[in-house]
This record gives structure tokens, sequence and C-alpha cells, in this order.
């Protein structure tokens, strides 16, 4: 069954996408890396408009994609031939989840699901068949979506079989992931040990919500650093659903807090973790939000000291969250120090969907390089918290710059006040309570004040 849709699906003309090369190049000092998320591959495109599909509009739906669908396989297929054509000789790829469609469960089983693992899977492996690939699982990638069970069960065990060379080569990586979907290991080019978590565990979960460490990956991952810490590696952390608030919806904070269940408090302990081994740690990559953003954790004394790197989506659906929008699809190279393993510079790449023309390949482009777009040495917590600080003046142009890109070029619109609020605090406020701390203090509390006020006053007055 699979074989016979990898034929139907995957086999295309190679076509070079991208438009020139990257200007980050390799040295014998540095390297690179792509880090991708999000397909959300749609088997359904063009079948019609939401439940059959995607699709929230009736409208024609152009081949390479629409901002109101989930990607068909001509976008999906693009993007990836263009990480060939930018950066062709990359160290290893982040793969971090989300691949099956926002469709209604009865648009979902788990042969369904499997299908879409499959073909991404294949279609990496044969356009970067040499280059290392570190995958992990997102929300979407389990039947019925978000119910990631904290044992082994039977789509562990397949997907593992579909990642085998990649994930096999490693001793015990193919085991741990067919126990909980999450593993560790020590890239040999790169230097960089690999820890692939599985943040599902923490999101809308109600296989996990009476459990304060599901699959003990918490305790596992404090011993994973302690022996990082040892042996003098760098960590790279990777997940699918990212710690923290959603910068483009306020309050939306995505780790789940079961206030009814004793010490189920999964920010406080992940943030702990960060705090207590971030000399180790050289960066946290995830996606799930589909934008483009990063995330700061501080010492208790109050120093940057890691940072997450939100990468954009390659779908571009308008999501259902108010306020969010949609995003041009994104792909994301990053340049790195092979001596200490400090992370240096990122270039974004993207595809303008409203430029594409029907007929035509899409040329992908170079949207921007972090290190002149923000003015960065290199992208340390030091380096990105004064980013951060450059943000602060009313009319920052580097946060102008930033907010664009936060969409991938989509929104174009000025964003101040509380739209404004709502991104530094979810930049700079990673754990729930100082997130919630930081909206209340900001222009959502006077917002709300004056509602309960003017409230107030006409309840007196219809009384008078």
């Amino acid at each position: 069954m699979r074989w016979i849709l990898m034929t139907k699906l995957c086999i295309v003309l190679c076509i070079d996408y991208a438009n020139g090369k990257s200007t980050i190049q390799k040295t014998d000092d540095t390297g690179t890396f792509w880090h991708v998320t999000d397909f959300h591959y749609d088997i359904f495109y063009g079948d019609g408009a939401y439940p059959v599909s995607s699709c929230r509009t009736t409208d024609p739906l152009g081949k390479w994609g629409s901002y109101h669908c989930d990607s068909p396989w001509a976008l999906i297929n693009s993007s990836v031939y263009a990480m060939k054509g930018f950066a062709p000789d990359p160290d290893f790829i982040v793969w971090t989840g989300d691949d099956y469609p926002h469709v209604p469960g009865n648009r979902k089983s788990e042969e369904l699901l499997l299908n879409v693992v499959y073909n991404l899977t294949n279609l990496l492996m044969d356009v970067f068949p040499d280059t290392a690939v570190f995958p992990v699982l997102g929300n979407h990638d389990y039947n019925p979506t978000n119910q990631m069970p904290p044992r082994p069960n039977s789509i562990y065990q397949e997907i593992s079989e579909y990642w085998d060379s990649w994930l096999g080569r490693y001793t015990g990586v193919l085991e741990s992931f067919q126990n909980a979907a999450y593993y560790t290991t020590l890239d040999p080019i790169s230097g960089f040990r690999i820890v692939g978590m599985n943040t599902v565990y923490y999101y809308k979960d109600e296989e996990t919500k009476n459990d304060a460490d599901p699959a003990n990956q918490f305790q596992w991952l404090e011993d994973t650093l302690t022996a990082a810490r040892a042996n003098g590696e760098k960590v790279l952390i990777i997940g699918h659903v990212t710690p923290g608030g959603f910068e483009r919806h306020a309050g939306q904070y995505w780790f789940t807090q079961h206030e009814d269940v004793e010490g189920v408090q999964y920010d406080v302990r992940y943030y702990q973790i960060i705090q207590q081994y971030y000399d180790v740690i050289a960066g946290q990559l995830y996606g799930h939000q589909h934008t483009d953003s990063f995330k700061l954790f501080y010492s208790q004394n109050g120093d940057p000291v890691s940072a997450v790197f939100v990468c954009p989506a390659v779908t571009p659906w308008n999501t259902t969250l108010g306020g969010v929008g949609a995003n041009n699809p994104g792909i994301r190279l990053f340049k790195y120090n092979k001596n200490d393993g400090t992370l240096l510079d990122w270039e974004q790449f993207y595809l303008d969907l409203s430029k594409v023309v029907e007929e035509d390949a899409p040329v992908w482009e170079s949207q921007y390089q972090a290190s002149e777009s923000y003015n960065l040495d290199d992208l340390s917590p030091t380096s990105m918290h004064k980013l951060v600080e450059s943000f602060q003046a009313d009319d920052s142009p580097t946060f102008d710059r930033y907010y664009l890109h936060n969409s991938v070029n989509y929104d174009a619109s000025k964003c101040s006040g509380e739209c404004k609020e709502a991104q530094l605090c979810a930049i700079t406020e990673v754990d729930r309570d100082g997130y919630t701390m930081c909206l209340e203090s900001s222009a959502f509390a006077i917002k709300f004040k004056i509602t309960i006020l003017i409230f107030t006053l006409l309840c007196v007055f219809s009384l008078s």
C-alpha cells in the first residue's frame, strides 16, 4: 500500500526550485545544517473544502498551494528540492514533525498517517541520500491527534522502521524511539549531541495528564545533559511543540498545566532543567507555531542563558486561531562553529505564494540572513537578548523587520501596542507564570480594566 502511494505521488521531475546558492557556506571551521518543519501534507488537497480537506475556502486551488490550505505534494516537493539547490551538502538535517494535515478525526487513520510519514521520509532520503536526518514527531503525527501514549505502540514501531537508515546506525536510538518517541545520539560529523524530545506529551495529551513525568522523559533529559557535561559535549535539543506562549495569539500557552494534579507543571520542570544545564546546550530548535520567532530562557539572576529558535512552517495554512493569519512557506539553514558548537547564523528561505504563476515552477528565494538583518555577532543567548533590547523603542526598525519575518513576509502590517506587547512577552517570558504576569502588566491589563470600568458605570447609570 505505501509503496503504491510512493510510486503515485513521489516520482517527480528533479527541478531546481532554488534561486541561487546560500550566502552561508561551509569552511574548515564552520558547518551548516537544515531545519525544516510542519510540512502538513494534505493528501486530500483538491477534494473540497473543510472538513473534506484542510482547505478553508471553496475558491479554486493552485497547483503549488493556497494560504487557506495545508501543503499539496507539489509544494512539499519544491521545498525539499529548494533545500538541495541552496545548500546541497549540509552536515545534517533537523526535521521537527507535524506531517499530517489539519483535518477532522474522521479523515484520519493510522494507515493514512503512516502513508504520509512514509512519503515524506522517502522524499528526504531520495533528495539527500548521504545526509543524516534527525526527525521527531509532532502532535499531528499520531492517531488520534495529540494523544501520544508514553509507551510502545504500533505507530512508533512502524515509523522507526522507516527511519532505520537514519537512526539505526546509532546504538540504542531505535529502541528508545520505539519505547516513547524520544532519543539521543552523538552526531559524528558536527560533534553535537542531538536530543530529540517528545514534547507532545506536554500538549493536550489526555494520555499523560496525570503523569508529572511522562515516559520519564524529564529524568532522562537530566541524565543525558549530565553525561554531556561530563563528556564535554554540546547539545542541540530538538522537538515539535515549543515551550512558552504564542506571540501572535496572546494567552495561548503550549505546555499544558493540570492544576488539579499535584506536581504536573511541565513548563516549570523544563525551565528548571534548562537553567541547570544551559552551559552544555548550544540551542533549542522547535516548530509547531508555523511562525518565525525565538524565545529566551534566563537565569534566576536575570542573565540570558539559552535560546529557542522557532522555525516557520512549510505549510502556508491560515490557522483557526484568531488574529494569527497565514504564512509563506519557509525553510532554514543554520551555520555553526565546528570547534565549540556555537550557533553563528541562519539564513531563511521562502516561497512567496502570492507571486507564484500557476504554469511555472515556483522559485524559492533567500528572505534574510539573521546576522545582517538583526546585526548579530552570533546566535548566543547574549546576542539574542541584545536583539530584544533593540526591539524596545517605539519605532524600532529592527522590530519592524522581525515582525515581517514573523509571518515569512505574509503580514506587512504595523505591530504596536498590544500586538508588540504580545510578541515581547512571548519572547522574554517562557515560563507560564512569567508570561501571564507580563501580559497582565501590559496594555492587555489596561484594556481589561477600562472594559470593567465602562461595564461598572453602565450598571450604575442603569440603576439610577
